[in-house]
């Protein structure tokens, strides 16, 4: 009864099988996408979680660190939050960032996923939730000039293990 009166056309209600001996209802505004991901950079910790963050979403591959050298020196400036969504790097870009992680001279969180059939086009929701668009070669961008810009940004998001929770940009209606 509690959940039907605080309901509205626009709630979404998920229900998930468990074998728990309570039922847990959370009410949440965010999104959760649970992913195959690179969780290396969470660096043994269990989350990562920022407010007002910049983010950039590139439907590629990272090839070297040139690519997001500006990106990695505002960070290092600003001591701001970012997130780059992407389709993997490099181990030598992936070891840069992790090392910059360690020594706390940027807050970056790369989501690098594990390109598979059920995340192939989630790029594009993600981007779509963020009210943005996705860096694309094809409409003949380039990572290091995309990062040059402005980037926008994202009201809250948490990463953990297999998970990515953030508040949406956009309307519920949109969604």
């Amino acid at each position: 009864r509690t959940i039907v009166d605080n309901m509205s056309v626009s709630t979404r209600l998920f229900i998930e099988e468990s074998h728990v001996g309570k039922n847990i209802i959370i009410k949440t505004n965010s999104i959760t996408f649970n992913l195959d991901f690179d969780s290396d950079f969470l660096l043994n910790k269990r989350k990562w979680e920022a407010k007002d963050y910049n983010f950039v979403i590139i439907d590629g591959f990272i090839d070297t660190v040139g690519e997001i050298y500006h990106l990695l020196q505002k960070a290092s400036e600003d001591k701001e939050p970012y997130v780059i969504f992407c389709k993997g790097m490099k181990p030598d870009v992936k070891d840069v960032l992790i090392q910059n992680i360690k020594r706390g001279t940027i807050n970056v969180f790369p989501i690098s996923l594990e390109i598979n059939e059920l995340n192939v086009n989630i790029l594009a929701d993600i981007a779509m939730l963020h009210s943005s668009d996705v860096v694309n070669s094809l409409q003949g961008e380039t990572i290091s000039i995309a990062i040059r810009r402005k980037l926008k940004k994202g009201h809250y998001i948490i990463v953990d293990n297999n998970t990515i929770n953030f508040k949406p940009m956009i309307d519920d209606s949109i969604i």
